[in-house]
């Protein structure tokens, strides 16, 4: 039997640095559970995770436009 890998990290779609998402690697949360949550900037259909510096970034933008996360 082969040794199970970690999943490969997706990659942030705003800047292409790897996403550590804790979820996929077996942790309880993710540290994106701990903001709040960003409204998807590409539509419906965008479930692709942000970096925490472009997700952070987003909702620093958000909240300073008054639009909220």
């Amino acid at each position: 039997m082969e040794p199970v890998r970690p999943p490969e990290p997706s990659l942030c779609p705003e800047c292409g640095d790897p996403v550590r998402c804790g979820a996929l690697l077996g942790e309880e949360r993710c540290w994106c559970n701990e903001l709040p949550a960003a409204k998807p900037r590409g539509g419906a259909g965008d479930p692709a995770c942000l970096c925490e510096r472009c997700l952070r970034r987003r909702i620093a933008e958000a909240e300073a436009a008054g639009e909220g996360p």
